[in-house]
Parts: C-alpha cells; structure tokens; sequence
C-alpha cells in the first residue's frame, strides 16, 4: 500500500498554481525524504533506504494529524541522493558536500515561496550523508528564518545512545519485544539484516522472494574482527569513533549486510514501523509544541561534525569508496571482450 494513501497528505507534484496560492504557509509543513540509492545486500532493493526513509517519515505524520488536525502536509518526491554508501555495484554515490548543497538549495526554494516547516526524512546510517542534511536544516534555518528537522537525527538524538548498542539502553526500550526475533539476535544488526530486511518485508510484501534472504548466513563486524584475529577492544571517546568507522569502512569494502536476514519477518517488519513511528510523531510534536527546541534536534554526533564535516575527511572517504566501487566493478565486469 502507498503510505501516501495511509493519511490525507498531498503530494506536491500534483498541485496546481492555484493550490500552491490557497496554501497557508503557517500550519503547512512540506515533508521529503532524503536518502541514498544503495546496495543492501543480494536480496534487498537499492532503494530500501528511501522506501523506509519515505515511509517511516508518512506514517509518523499519518499519526501526528490525529494530535494535530491543523496542520497540512504537502509530499516531495523523494531524492535519491545519499552520501557515504556501500562501495558495491548498484550503490550511487554523491559526495557529502553534494547531499548538503542540494538540500539547502531546496530549503532555499521553499524558504523563497514562504515556506517555513519542512520535515526531512531519511533511514541512511552514514555519519556523513545524516550529519549533511542536519548542517543541511541548520545552515537554512539561520538564513531564511525556516523550522527544517531531519527526523532521522532528531530519533537518534532521543534515542541518546551516541554508538546505538542494540543490547540495552534507550533503544531497546524503543523497539521493544519484535516479534520472533530474539533480542541478541540484533547485536550488530546494522544494515539489510533482520531489522530492514523484516522492514521491507512489510512494506513490499512479495517482492522479496524468500529464497533470496533465507539462506543468508548470519555476517556482523565482531564476527569479521573474531575470523581476522582482533577481537574488539573496549574504549570511548574520539578515537573510539574514528577507531569504529574505519572498522565499518573495511567491513562495507567487502560485505552488503550487517546482522541476521534469515530471521526476517513481515510481522516483524510491522511491528519495528509502529514502534518508530509512534516514536517520529512524539518527537515532531514536541518540537512543534515548542518542548524541543530546533537546537537540541540533531543526532549525538552532531558535536563531532567538525570532523566528519571537515572538507579533507570527507574527500578522502569519498575517494576511498569511489575507488573500492570502481574496482569491484571492474571485477564484475571481466576483462575486455576479445582478451585473454
């Protein structure tokens, strides 16, 4: 089912001159998603993150009107424009300062028809490509007096939990008992696992054959550190940070999924949307109620930015994956028709 279809939101491209003049610039928020075309394993579409990122930002809004019968939402089809992705075939990487720009382009757009509440979603877990659309929404909330939230980040700046650790904390409270899936089964569950691929299973029904996920055996960065011979050392702080992403650049180099695929379900699946759902609507009341102020709606990393902003970092990342996809690419491709 489209979410679209869920809850009286309007879709932007389908409006007339005439529509656009009778909106009411003051109770209506402008909803588009943000995220990456990009490999998820061999049994997921690149789109998953935008269809997730899309639903999870409408079906949060679907239960906001029901608090605030006020308000009107107008739908921008999503961008599939995401930064720091899998370096895999079918991937389709931009830069980060690219994810940044467009957005504030749009934001600038909108800002110029009077536009003042925009809400962005996203379900890409790249520091790079969330923290772009949150500089993305600050840089455009100070020039043009705008309200843009990235709900992705305002989550997981409520969820509090700076490395998102599956075994205990806020965002286990969050998710709660997913049915038929056992809690230690989600340590490490990071990317087209069980969590989005039981997602997809609910959102796309039988477009995921099952043969395709079934068989998958389970793959998380702690099993590749026990396999290489360095189990994980303990640490906080910054270089746990830069220690842990460049763990997560090697893994992705060489695998498409994090976590458990064959324990999937679309019962699951349902059961993960209602729960960040309820979570997305209570969060965007609260910053509409004035309880969160747009200061404090941004993810825990977003202290860290002047690092994983920082021009040099980024480009140095952005070559990195441009270059592991090129050679993967090449691997697929063989050598040149007519050699040896």
């Amino acid at each position: 089912m489209d979410p679209l279809d869920a809850a009286p939101i309007r879709r932007w491209h389908a409006l007339t001159g005439a529509d656009f003049a009778a909106l009411d610039r003051a109770r209506t928020i402008v909803l588009v998603t943000f995220s990456p075309i990009e490999v998820h394993g061999p049994h997921l579409p690149v789109a998953a993150d935008v269809i997730e990122g899309d639903a999870l930002l409408l079906r949060s809004v679907g239960k906001l009107r029901a608090r605030m019968p006020e308000l009107e939402f107008v739908h921008v089809a999503p961008f599939g424009v995401g930064a720091q992705v899998l370096p895999h075939p079918g991937s389709l990487p931009f830069d980060v300062g690219t994810v940044e720009r467009v957005l504030y382009e749009l934001g600038r757009a909108l800002a110029l028809q009077g536009f003042v509440h925009v809400w962005v979603g996203n379900f890409h877990g790249g520091p790079g490509h969330f923290l772009a659309l949150e500089r993305a929404a600050w840089r455009c909330n100070r020039a043009f007096g705008t309200r843009m939230i990235a709900l992705f980040s305002l989550l997981l700046g409520r969820l509090d939990n700076e490395h998102a650790a599956l075994d205990d904390g806020p965002l286990q409270k969050l998710l709660g008992d997913i049915p038929g899936v056992p809690w230690s089964a989600l340590a490490g569950d990071a990317h087209a696992g069980t969590i989005e691929t039981s997602l997809l299973l609910h959102l796309m029904g039988a477009g995921i054959p099952a043969a395709s996920y079934r068989t998958l055996p389970r793959r998380t960065f702690e099993l590749r550190r026990r396999e290489q011979g360095a189990p994980r050392s303990p640490g906080r702080g910054l270089r746990a940070v830069v220690r842990d992403l460049l763990e997560k650049v090697a893994y992705f180099g060489a695998e498409t999924y994090a976590g458990d695929p064959a324990l999937a379900t679309a019962e699951a699946g349902a059961h993960l949307l209602e729960r960040l759902s309820d979570a997305g609507a209570d969060a965007l009341a609260a910053v509409m109620r004035g309880e969160v102020s747009l200061r404090d709606a941004h993810s825990p990393v977003w202290r860290r930015r002047w690092l994983l902003l920082n021009p040099l970092v980024t480009r140095l990342a952005d070559a990195y994956l441009r270059r592991v996809l090129r050679r993967r690419s090449l691997e697929l491709a063989g050598p040149p028709r007519g050699t040896r």
